[in-house]
């Protein structure tokens, strides 16, 4: 059992508590749950969260009241919400009764036709914005430079390389580098072999 524990049984995950948050300029008709305060922690915290909440649990509300602090804090400068398609005008509602001075911006049929598309993209960046509210489709249509995409795409691959080394050096009990190096020349590298002749002295 200890050389379980001491390999696999190892990592206590973060707890997140949002309680101690006070939420400025949301509207006084909202009073967010604990479950609430904490998703929105957790997104201010961690940057990015998977919310798999049941329906009428208020995820909407933790996104919006997240998205606001965290501007309200300097973390980020404009928000962007990108919803399914048939959610743009009920979210859009929502944000609003939550936030009732919030300056949004919503990219509807009539907003991001394809005439008026280059507008409302110029005006979405050059207007100081709480949030950007866009459907899936539409937001398709908006595409980056293919430079700019290819050095994204680049650097997410190399996370995912060193993430897939790290999980497999964890299965393994390794935990110096010069293990995981041998280890990544093995698993990556072809017709290469090498072995740990010592994990513990």
């Amino acid at each position: 059992a200890e050389v379980y524990n001491r390999s696999y049984n190892n990592t206590v995950p973060r707890v997140f508590d949002g309680k101690h948050l006070t939420l400025p300029g949301i509207s006084a008709a909202y009073k967010p749950y604990d479950h609430q305060k904490r998703v929105a922690w957790r997104i201010i915290q961690r940057g990015n969260t998977y919310v798999a909440h049941a329906v009428g649990a208020g995820k909407t509300l933790e996104m919006v009241v997240a998205g606001m602090e965290q501007r309200r804090l300097g973390l980020i400068k404009k928000l962007s919400y990108v919803v399914p398609n048939h959610m743009l005008q009920q979210f859009a509602r929502e944000f609003m009764q939550a936030y009732p001075t919030a300056k949004i911006l919503v990219a509807d049929e009539k907003e991001f036709h394809t005439d008026n598309r280059r507008k409302f993209v110029s005006k979405a960046a050059l207007s100081d914005l709480d949030a950007l509210i866009i459907t899936q489709s539409a937001f398709k249509l908006i595409d980056m430079r293919p430079e700019f995409k290819d050095t994204i795409i680049e650097r997410f691959l190399d996370e995912m390389h060193t993430l897939n080394l790290i999980l497999k050096a964890r299965q393994l009990g390794f935990s110096t580098l010069i293990q995981m190096m041998a280890l990544d020349t093995c698993l990556f590298h072809g017709n290469t072999n090498a072995g740990v002749i010592a994990q513990d002295i």
